[in-house]
């Protein structure tokens, strides 16, 4: 106890090394409970998705010429006709496009894949064939619709 009475004491004589230190101290907790949940969230947790741990990412790289990422689409027939190793195949594509209609043209981000990759996550699609929903965002400006049109399906 007079240990931490002395400590006390020598820290009030010195307030500017007292208030970096604490400062110091307070800077680096915070970080490393930050630095933690991000690594918590995104490495440690698994995906949310069923049987997560099982699903791969394939991607091929080819460094002389700079590509770098996704697969090449048509490689997605070779690895269904000929793997042994995955229970199933889909292929899926970030794209970027422009909607046009009744007013100014929005730029919209939209997701391409084949009928494999939903179930794959857990997700089924529906039954008929039928367009893609249209962001709530843009259905009344591009897609004309108005408070008595109907919404969307």
């Amino acid at each position: 106890m007079t240990t931490l009475k002395h400590i006390l004491r020598r820290l009030s004589s010195f307030p500017a090394f007292t208030a970096i230190t604490v400062a110091t101290l307070a800077i680096g907790v915070g970080a490393n409970s930050a630095i933690f949940a991000v690594i918590d969230n995104v490495l440690l947790k698994p995906l949310p998705f069923p049987d997560s741990a099982q699903l791969v990412d394939l991607g091929h790289d080819v460094p002389g010429i700079g590509l770098h990422g996704r697969s090449a689409p048509f490689l997605y027939f070779t690895y269904a006709d000929q793997s042994r190793s995955f229970q199933s195949i889909g292929v899926w594509r970030e794209n970027s496009n422009n909607l046009t209609g009744l007013a100014e043209p929005e730029h919209e981000r939209s997701l391409e894949l084949t009928s494999e990759v939903l179930p794959m996550v857990g997700s089924f699609p529906p039954r008929t064939p039928r367009p893609a929903p249209r962001s709530p965002r843009c259905w009344p400006t591009v897609c004309g619709a108005t408070s008595s049109a109907p919404t969307p399906p």
